[in-house]
């Protein structure tokens, strides 16, 4: 199988791409690193809270709650010092000098590129998401009209924007680096192109650069709530430079909640899938991520390989293990994830054809026909479906009576074109009727008998290329010439015994008998 390696360099702190409305957030569906973090994430999202303060500082939070508490007070208190008269009757550009200097002595102390909100309290650490943060915090609190700008690599605000704009750069937009590379911006347009974001039109009449540049690099004004996704972005991030998976979709996840960009949704795919190329697929928890995977992918050849993951769980768990329990829940907890029809069926279909075939090497013939045919109905049309059924039903022949099978086949025959068409299964049909016929003969049960040859006639005239066994065709046609010869119609003998010459004209057996008549 072949699957999509996205691994790309990252040094940035920043990336942007158009938003996106965010999915219905369900937060027992994400992981979170410890229980104060999703206490914080809840107590938002649930409604208990509108202070983002919390929100901001579960990003990477390794405090007790009763220390987020006292930080959020302490920090509430300091802005209430803004409040007093003096601020109020300050111009603006003065007001933000002012402010600016204030707030840079009183939190930062030291730039870095990956560092959380909770570090700015601790050390003074900070980069231009977190100083964004923290004035945004300010400044929607003091009641003050304010814009966040998000560029690649850098977040800034405005002041006033409706009039003075005043522009707050926290840190300098120079310090710290980016690398995006050639790969990393054909991967992310060819993602475009594929989630139809892109037209076919539009790739075919611009370079790559020139769409990178188009779709990527631009400015946006977000939210402060947008913002919070933002460094969670940038601490799924780090997590992706380490090779760290797993931890690296998660936090993109979180980050999806409160800022559904592109290029979001971009990394969680890319993080799940390089995830399951290390990892392999082996167990539920890995299940849940295909589960995920599907949810966010956007183009076919991330729904192609998410059946391609299926079909590695099918190998560990069915195949290389056995364990037929473990692979039926497996697929109905991803059944259940799906909602797409078509993909939907394309996962049944794997499904029901490698557990028909599991059955089948076992010896379980009953149910290994269950499955067969649930997959043939699936995809009437394919060949190894349709071979399935033809290679179950022959397996039973030669274990079983004629009459035990018959109904399966007439059902499955009379129902579906595609096996009308298909010589093999008429070949199985047409020996399985003119073996019955023989039997109905023998025993004097002339009504079915002849039933049985006109539908094998039926089937041997709209098909005249079959390849019949000589012997099968002489015994049922002479246990006919024999049934009449003993009724004293050797006239109607004889016409059955010929009628078999015309299908296998050089049967000895049938000759002898003519010969004898």
């Amino acid at each position: 199988m072949k699957y999509l390696l996205l691994l790309f360099s990252f040094f940035t702190s920043v990336l942007f791409s158009q938003t996106v409305k965010p999915d219905t957030i369900i937060v027992n569906n994400l992981s979170f690193d410890n229980e104060v973090e999703k206490r914080l994430f809840e107590e938002y999202l649930n409604g208990d809270t509108e202070d983002l303060f919390g929100l901001f500082y579960a990003v990477g939070c390794h405090d007790n709650f009763s220390k987020v508490k006292e930080r959020r007070a302490i920090f509430n208190r300091a802005i209430l010092d803004f409040k007093s008269e003096k601020y109020q009757h300050m111009k603006p550009e003065k007001f933000a000098k002012v402010f600016y200097k204030n707030l840079h002595n009183k939190y930062f102390n030291k730039y870095e590129v990956q560092i959380m909100f909770n570090d700015v309290f601790k050390d003074g650490r900070y980069n231009c998401v977190t100083a964004s943060a923290i004035f945004g915090l300010y400044f929607e609190e003091l009641g003050y009209n304010y814009a966040i700008k998000l560029i690649p690599g850098h977040v800034y605000l405005t002041l006033f924007p409706d009039k003075e704009s005043i522009k707050i750069e926290t840190t300098n937009p120079l310090i710290g680096s980016y690398v995006i590379d050639n790969k990393y911006k054909k991967d992310f347009i060819n993602y475009l192109v594929d989630s139809k974001i892109i037209s076919k039109a539009e790739f075919e009449e611009n370079s790559i650069d020139e769409l990178f540049e188009l779709h990527f690099n631009k400015e946006e004004e977000i939210t402060l709530e947008n913002l919070v996704g933002v460094l969670y972005y940038n601490s799924g991030l780090k997590y992706f430079e380490d090779e760290d998976y797993l931890k690296a979709f998660n936090q993109f996840e979180k980050a999806h909640v409160f800022y559904a960009a592109e290029v979001v949704e971009y990394m969680m795919t890319a993080s799940l899938g390089n995830y399951f190329i290390l990892n392999g697929v082996k167990d539920r928890l890995t299940l849940r991520y295909i589960a995920k995977y599907l949810y966010y992918a956007k183009n076919e050849p991330q729904k192609i390989l998410f059946l391609e993951l299926f079909g590695l769980f099918t190998q560990h768990v069915l195949i290389e293990q056995g364990d037929f329990n473990n692979y039926k829940d497996g697929y109905k907890y991803l059944k259940n994830a799906v909602s797409d029809s078509s993909m939907l069926s394309e996962l049944g279909y794997i499904y029901n054809y490698e557990l028909g075939r599991n059955y089948y090497n076992t010896g379980k013939i009953k149910e290994s026909q269950e499955c067969f045919k649930n997959a043939f109905l699936i995809k009437p049309d394919n060949l190894d479906a349709q071979s399935a059924i033809i290679e179950i039903l022959a397996k039973r022949l030669s274990m079983e009576s004629l009459m035990s099978v018959v109904a399966d086949i007439e059902n499955l025959y009379e129902n579906n074109a595609t096996l009308k068409n298909n010589n093999a299964f008429c070949n199985l049909y047409a020996h399985v009727c003119l073996g019955l016929c023989s039997q109905y003969f023998r025993i004097q049960n002339s009504n079915s008998g002849i039933k049985y040859l006109d539908k094998f006639e039926i089937i041997h005239e709209s098909h005249p290329s079959l390849e019949l066994n000589s012997n099968a065709v002489s015994d049922a046609y002479s246990s006919i010439a024999v049934y009449y010869f003993g009724k004293g119609n050797v006239k109607l003998a004889k016409k059955y015994i010929d009628k078999g010459l015309e299908i296998t004209p050089h049967n000895f057996n049938l000759l002898h008998i003519r010969q004898t008549l």
